[in-house]
């Protein structure tokens, strides 16, 4: 994915960890892999709020045919 098509999200995340690794005057290598860590995490967070998000749907679908 070219860096003008990731999500804005993305791109605040990034920011986020780099300010942070800055502040705290970490090497390149620290860097990465806190960015690397806020990335997954909030990926893990989106699935999973995505996999609730859809089985609220399904219910309320299922509560309005009554079945």
């Amino acid at each position: 994915m070219t860096e003008s098509a990731k999500p804005h999200w993305y791109g605040k995340i990034l920011s986020s960890a780099n300010s942070l690794a800055e502040e705290f005057g970490l090497d390149d290598f620290s860097t990465k892999r806190l960015r690397d860590y806020a990335v997954s995490i909030a990926k893990e967070q989106y699935q999973v709020g995505n996999k609730c998000g859809a089985a609220w749907a399904f219910q309320q679908a299922r509560q309005r045919s009554g079945t």
